[in-house]
């Protein structure tokens, strides 16, 4: 084969709008990456409050860890429902 040949084949192996192609796929990687993310801050915000929960029903007795958990709760449905809105 002669160089020319080569070159040819190397361009009709190239993908057409490769450069597009490249960019959509690092972009959709990142909304994944992102998602991933807020999933694991989801769970270490749940593991504080789980430990703000402990502490507070060691130190301040059961009425303390009643009141602090509806209030949580409360927040948390709200954090639920508005990012289900912005989502639609």
């Amino acid at each position: 084969m002669t160089a020319g040949a080569s070159a040819s084949q190397a361009q009709a192996a190239m993908i057409r709008g490769y450069s597009d192609h490249a960019a959509n796929e690092r972009t959709f990687l990142a909304w994944v990456r992102t998602g991933i993310a807020v999933v694991a801050f989801g769970f270490v915000v749940e593991k504080f409050n789980l430990f703000i929960a402990t502490i507070a029903s060691s130190a301040l007795g059961e009425e303390a860890r009643r009141s602090s958990k509806s209030c949580l709760d409360r927040s948390g449905i709200t954090r639920v429902s508005r990012s289900s809105l912005a989502g639609s």
